[in-house]
């Protein structure tokens, strides 16, 4: 059943397993790959072309710590054309 509110519901990422046709084992989604690398390269060319500064004092920001690490409260920046 396509159930797409699910996503919206989940406590923490999705083992890479749980949908193996998409995202691992042998079969894994042939675009996947392709998709990271454009991704990475979109990145890339917007990060180049902008300037990024902290819109806050670097001691309000607090690091989530979990398996990957993030920021409790986001890392507000301004961003400015170059």
């Amino acid at each position: 059943v396509f159930r797409p509110e699910r996503w919206l519901e989940l406590d923490g990422p999705v083992d890479a397993y749980k949908y193996p046709v998409f995202h691992a084992g042998p079969r894994e989604c042939l675009g996947k790959r392709l998709a990271l690398v454009e991704m990475k390269a979109l990145l890339l060319r917007v990060l180049r072309s902008v300037r990024l500064t902290l819109a806050v004092p670097p001691e309000e920001i607090r690091p989530d710590l979990q398996v990957t690490l993030g920021m409790s409260t986001g890392l507000p920046c301004h961003v400015v054309h170059r």
